[in-house]
């Protein structure tokens, strides 16, 4: 077995339609012989909206959150036309996900076509 695939995302309650083909984009791509785990960081989300995103997981693709608020204080972080909050989160990765030697960082609002490991 190769090297797990960490992919991190975030989102918030209005991404999460989106957040969710993204995931199912990556899970239609992966190729079968690798195990991924994906982290979304959240700063608030529904129960419903955690479930919906976590049901979307397989044996070999694990979905995890994280919650970012004891990482940072975002009440200083404004949002710019189209630029959420959220997107400043992965700013974050290097210290919440520092076991990891390697991890990609994808938009929400994306469709994979190609398995994310290659």
């Amino acid at each position: 077995m190769e090297k797990k695939v960490v992919i991190a995302m975030a989102t918030d309650e209005r991404y999460v339609p989106y957040c969710g083909v993204a995931l199912q984009s990556i899970i239609n791509a992966r190729n079968p012989k690798r195990i991924y785990e994906a982290y979304i960081f959240y700063e608030s989300l529904s129960k419903n909206s955690i479930n919906r995103l976590h049901d979307l997981s397989v044996n070999d693709f694990e979905i995890k959150f994280i919650n970012i608020s004891p990482y940072a204080d975002t009440s200083a972080i404004r949002e710019y036309n189209h630029v959420t909050v959220a997107s400043a989160y992965r700013l974050l990765v290097p210290e919440i996900l520092s076991e990891y030697e390697k991890v990609l960082w994808l938009d929400s609002d994306i469709v994979v076509k190609k398995d994310v490991s290659q």
